[in-house]
Formats: structure tokens, sequence, C-alpha cells
């Protein structure tokens, strides 16, 4: 009797299984949903060919291990959504310390991503393609650009490349400006000696004279000046025409006389030459295809004598 008994008691238990579930707090299982929602995850695992992992892994068999690890499809997406998040909490870049950090995270920072740790890095690790080298000029600009930019976080690549862009951009300007000045000259040039004729020689010796008397290196000064138009004050036509002007009128003798005369020793030996044909009627200085020409040299070294002798 004890033993029908306890086999009766299993079987209500199993009649009212769900009431026995309910009173346990667990909600109650539609045979019936639970069974449509089975047979549509089969339906859409079935849609892929039994071989699918072997079909994304390709010919990476490191891939393949893995997949073989997955059973359902759709954990496939979650799998690489959480290698993504890890990459990239492995691939952040250290941040950089605000203001107010110490030095000493400051120099971290620039060794984690790096940088530079100081300015003068920047020069002591340049490298310069096709043999540069910086000249003095050029090391001190560099210098200044290095402490511009060490705060701007620039690497040693950029850096280099920023200088070699300026030491380029340096020689095509130097060689272009050495072009518009000789250009430039040549142009003044052509226009004097039109204008001058035969005594455009001599108009650039007075030029010469004038600055042998000037303070130490002030001719070089001016042959370096340059106009507001970037041209060179030495090489201007009206700058030559002004200081030839004032060279002859500083010394007269510089007018009539060759190259080196010009203390008016020359001249009065030549005045008294042609002073001595204009005493014998005969002469060429009276007779002769050369007396027009004589008398004119007569009266020009006349004119350059008075001239200095009125500036003594």
């Amino acid at each position: 009797m004890t033993e029908v008994l306890a086999a009766g008691a299993d079987l209500d238990t199993g009649a009212d299984e769900t009431e026995t579930a309910a009173v346990a707090g667990t909600p109650a299982v539609d045979e019936k949903t639970a069974g449509a929602d089975a047979t549509a995850d089969t339906a859409a695992v079935s849609t892929l060919p039994e071989n699918w992992r072997a079909l994304i892994a390709g010919e990476d068999k490191s891939l393949l291990k893995t997949l073989e690890r997955i059973k359902d499809p759709a954990d496939v997406g979650k799998k690489i959504a959480e290698l993504n998040k890890l990459a990239g909490q492995k691939g952040a870049a250290p941040k950089k310390p605000g203001e107010g950090a110490t030095a000493e995270e400051v120099a971290a920072y620039r060794e984690a991503v790096g940088l530079p740790p100081k300015a003068d890095a920047y020069l002591e690790k340049l490298a310069l393609p096709d043999g540069r080298v910086l000249g003095d000029e050029d090391k001190a600009i560099a210098a200044n650009f290095a402490e511009s930019v060490f705060g701007a976080d620039y690497s040693q690549a950029q850096f280099d490349k920023a200088i070699d862009w300026y030491l380029s951009h340096v020689e095509t300007s130097h060689a272009e400006m050495i072009e518009n000045d000789e250009a430039f000259k040549d142009e003044s040039r052509k226009a004097l000696k039109e204008e001058m004729g035969p005594h455009y020689q001599r108009n650039l010796r007075a030029v010469g004279l004038l600055f042998q008397e000037a303070p130490d290196g002030l001719w070089d000064a001016v042959q370096k000046a340059r106009t507001p138009d970037g041209r060179l004050l030495g090489n201007d036509a009206g700058f030559i025409r002004w200081a030839s002007k004032l060279g002859l009128e500083l010394h007269p003798a510089a007018s009539v006389m060759p190259a080196g005369a010009t203390d008016g020793k020359a001249l009065d030996s030549e005045i008294a030459e042609l002073r001595k044909l204009a005493g014998d009627k005969t002469s060429d200085y009276w007779v002769g295809p050369t007396a027009t020409a004589k008398q004119a040299r007569y009266l020009e070294l006349l004119s350059a004598k008075e001239r200095l002798t009125a500036k003594r």
C-alpha cells in the first residue's frame, strides 16, 4: 500500500506541473511558443552551409581555429565587437598632460608618444637629405623654430621635413635673386652706355673716386643695399648718375684725365703741352685733321683746371 501511494504522488505531481512551477515562482513555459522559436533558429542556421567557418576564414588557419570554438554564427558579430573593444583599449594614445602638469609627467608623455624630450633635441637629431647641413645663420633660425614647435608636439620627422623645405626655399630664392640682380645690372648698364656715350667709363671712375673718400665699409654697404623694390642700389642707373656727377664735382681732373690721374699734375702737364703747340701757328694744333680735337681738348682741360682751383 505504501508503494502505491508513493507512485500515485509522483503521478499527481507530473499531472499538475504547471501549477507546481507557478508556486515555485518560475514562469510557465508555453510549449507551442518554445517550439516555434526553436524551429525559427534552426531555419536561420540551416540557411548557412555546413562549412561556413571555412568560408569566412579562407586560408587563415588561426582564424578557422577561433571560429571552430563558436557554435552559433550569430556569436561571430559579438566576438568581433569584443575584439575591437580590446584593440581600442590597447592602442589608445596616452592622454596629453593638461595645464599644471609636472615636468616629469610631460617628459613621460613625450617619451610615450615618441616626441623629442626638449627643443634642443630637434637639432641634435636633425637628419637632412642629400648631405645638407645648416649654416650658422640657418642654425639660429632652426633653433628658434624648434622652440616654437616644441609645445605644438612636432615629431622629429615633421621638424626635419620643415627644415628641409626651408633650406630648399632659401636656395631657390637666392638663385632667383642672383639672376634678377644680373638682369637689372645689364639693363642699367645698357641704358647708361647709351646715355653717357664715350664718358661712361669716366663717370664710373668718378663714382669710385667719390667713395674712396667715404668711411671704411660704406661702399660695400651701398653695393649690398637694396631699393624698396628689391633691386641692388649699386646697379641702379639713377644712383650711378647722381654719384658720378658728385664725384666729378669733387674731382674735376677725373672728368678729363685718364684713370689714376686725379691730383691735377697730369692735368697741368697736358695743358702745358697743348699751350706750347698753340704758340706755333704751323703745329697740328692749328693745322691738320687733329686740329679741331686738340683745340677742344685744350678748352676742356682749362675748364677742369678752373673747377679744380675753385675746389681748393
